[in-house]
């Protein structure tokens, strides 16, 4: 197993390179984030331990080379700075996990466990698509407009109306398209098309005709539903293992997001969160200090990027102070909200006029 090292501190490359070795791992050092760049095309899919102020390319700028490149490695990022916005950025960009210096064995360990799975899933993914786009590239132009409209649920008469040809030369083009992809049906098509990227995964499961062909548990539904989603795993990976309590609650304050981390920060199960409001965790004092409930409310934009101040209560009653990164993005035309949160110690944030 490879493991690639970006990190200018020579120490701390050779330290890895002597703790990883008795658990099989090689550790392929790089000083600059440029150097790395320079042998990508060279490299095969390995995880990527990338310190986030290694010069002269820091990094935020690796990761954000990695996204331009369409490189899904998964990429552990490391950090001296306890600063919530550069984990933000850092996921935002690509990073799988974000670990604190210096390195907990364990923590290391678990983050290096998930990523070689990572690994490993999008090889055999990989495999898979180049077996899919070399069966597609097979296809005539109109073979291909043929399936991408039988995959979506319409009838040779409207594939013929819609191309300006008989119903049976639709047939003489799906019975070709079968042969050539190698398979018996529309269903098993549809394997073929969506890992050979012919029908993008999001806008098959939009489709209503085969939206209601999926049932719970069916070979099909579970095929599209394991397919890589980088973004979304990513994400959840994140919220899963982050130290840091992740909330993330919708336009009317109700929360949609609650991991771990909050479950210990303030006292409610993930199950008893969810669905209620982030008034749970307000104090029933307020004071002159800013909550969560009205910064929801009142949008906040301002705030967006910044770290603020707040108090919040525990389930048992007791009262905290916490410190936020607050997020917002648009949803169906409403705004949603995210923090990362923390416990501190630093004065209350003060209500605004």
């Amino acid at each position: 197993m490879i493991l690639y090292v970006i990190d200018d501190d020579s120490g701390t490359r050779r330290h890895l390179q002597a703790c990883l070795k008795p658990s099989g791992i090689t550790v392929w050092p790089f000083a600059h984030a440029d150097l790395f760049l320079e042998q990508l095309p060279t490299l095969k899919p390995a995880p990527i331990l990338i310190e986030l102020r290694t010069p002269p390319a820091h990094g935020l700028g690796l990761l954000s080379a990695l996204a331009q490149r369409d490189i899904r490695w998964p990429a552990i990022a490391i950090t001296a700075r306890t600063d919530a916005t550069v984990t933000v950025e850092a996921m935002k960009l690509g990073a799988t996990e974000v670990l604190d210096m210096p390195l907990e064995p364990e923590t290391l360990a678990a983050a290096l466990d998930r990523a070689f799975e990572r690994v490993a899933t999008l090889v055999n993914w990989t495999a898979q698509r180049g077996a899919a786009r070399a069966r597609l590239d097979l296809l005539t132009e109109r073979e291909r407009n043929v399936v991408r409209a039988m995959i979506v649920g319409q009838t040779n008469k409207a594939i013929a109306q819609a191309m300006a040809i008989s119903p049976r030369t639709v047939e003489g083009h799906r019975a070709q398209a079968l042969r050539k992809l190698n398979v018996s049906s529309v269903a098993e098509m549809v394997y073929v098309a969506v890992d050979g990227g012919l029908a993008p995964r999001e806008r098959w499961l939009d489709t209503p005709e085969l939206a209601r062909s999926l049932r719970e548990g069916s070979p099909l539904a579970n095929h599209v539903s394991q397919l890589p989603d980088p973004g979304r795993s990513r994400f959840d990976n994140f919220a899963a293992t982050s130290p840091d309590g992740i909330l993330c609650a919708d336009h009317d304050g109700r929360i949609i997001v609650w991991n771990a981390a909050c479950e210990t920060l303030f006292g409610f199960s993930t199950d008893q969160a969810l669905g209620q409001t982030i008034a749970i965790i307000d104090p029933r004092e307020r004071g002159n200090a800013l909550s969560l409930q009205q910064l929801a409310a009142r949008g906040a934009a301002h705030l967006v990027g910044t770290t603020v101040t707040l108090d919040a209560t525990h389930r048992g009653g007791s009262k905290l102070a916490v410190t936020l990164s607050l997020s917002m993005w648009r949803e169906d035309g409403q705004t949603h909200f995210g923090a990362i949160i923390r416990k501190t110690d630093a004065p209350r944030l003060a209500k605004p006029d």
